[in-house]
């Protein structure tokens, strides 16, 4: 199969994807963490409420 044009291609397709998808999960990991980050600072800005 190795020798087969279309099963290269397709390989090549699927290493593409691969790194494709690897990326992606990376910014949303990265825009995950940036927006855990805001949310804690605006959590700690807030003043604290006295009972």
């Amino acid at each position: 199969m190795e020798d087969n044009s279309r099963y290269g291609d397709l390989l090549q397709r699927i290493r593409d994807l691969e790194k494709q998808s690897d990326t992606t999960l990376q910014r949303i990991e990265s825009d995950y963490q940036i927006d855990m980050l805001v949310r804690d600072q605006r959590i700690s800005a807030q003043p604290e409420e006295q009972f």
